[in-house]
Order: structure tokens, then C-alpha cells, then sequence
């Protein structure tokens, strides 16, 4: 693990480039580009993902604002979990904001593409799906 300071306009990765590395926002503000699509993650946020699983970036990050971030491959991610788990947390929190806006985003385009879908819901009672608590009745 390292770190880097980008400035303004200054890229971090390209669309398409080969990656072994993600990125936590320490400091600035980032902005990724897909097509005519921004997304900008800031302190705390997690970027380049593609890079844990040694796939080509997605999007391409340019630093918005002055910039520093941790620079991590997959390895290194495993270690740091391993030996200093309180310090992992900064980086697993961010991998878990990413993982949540990903699948209200997938929740989203679900429901557009099929709007007659209901997802189930859980019972108020007991919180298990499809399953009615017992009545106090008998």
C-alpha cells in the first residue's frame, strides 16, 4: 500500500487501462467518467474496484480537487484485514457504501425494466419472508 497526490484534472486511471490496484479517497475529490456519466466519491470513498479482481477500469478517474489516496491490490487488502483490522475498517466501510449504491441502483433498473415484479416482503411480525407469526388467538 501507498499513497498518491493528484491535483486538479490530474488522471488516476483510465477506462480500459489494466488494473491490480483500488483506491480509498483520503482527502479531494474524484470524479469518474463512463460514457457521458460522472460519478464522484470524496474522503472515505472507495474507487477502482475493478482493480481487486484484476480487470480493466471501468470508468476513467480524474482527481476534481486536490487529492490523496491509498493506493491497495487485493493482497494487500487481505494482510491488512489480517494484521490491523481497525484500520481495514476505513476501507471495507467505503467497499460497503459502493456495494449498497450498487444494488439500489440494480434494485432501480429492475423495477424499470419490470415494474409488474413485486419483490416479497417480510412479515411485521417476526421479520421472516412468507411466514405468518403465531396468533394469540388459539
Amino acid at each position: 500500500m501507498h499513497r498518491i497526490s493528484r491535483q486538479p484534472g490530474e488522471t488516476i486511471y483510465q477506462q480500459g487501462e489494466n488494473s491490480h490496484s483500488a483506491f480509498l479517497v483520503l482527502e479531494g475529490t474524484v470524479a469518474m467518467t463512463r460514457a457521458q456519466v460522472v460519478t464522484r466519491a470524496s474522503k472515505g470513498g472507495v474507487i477502482g474496484f475493478s482493480g481487486l479482481f484484476d480487470r480493466a477500469y471501468g470508468s476513467t478517474a480524474t482527481a476534481e480537487t486536490a487529492c490523496t489516496l491509498l493506493v491497495f491490490s487485493r493482497r494487500e487488502l487481505k494482510a491488512l484485514i489480517r494484521s490491523n483490522p481497525v484500520e481495514a475498517d476505513s476501507i471495507i466501510e467505503g467497499i460497503i457504501a459502493v456495494l449498497g449504491e450498487v444494488a439500489a441502483a440494480l434494485e432501480a433498473r429492475a423495477s424499470e425494466l419490470f415494474p409488474e415484479a413485486t419483490p416479497p416482503q417480510a412479515d411485521t411480525n417476526d421479520g421472516r419472508v412468507g411466514h405468518a407469526a403465531p396468533s394469540s388467538n388459539s
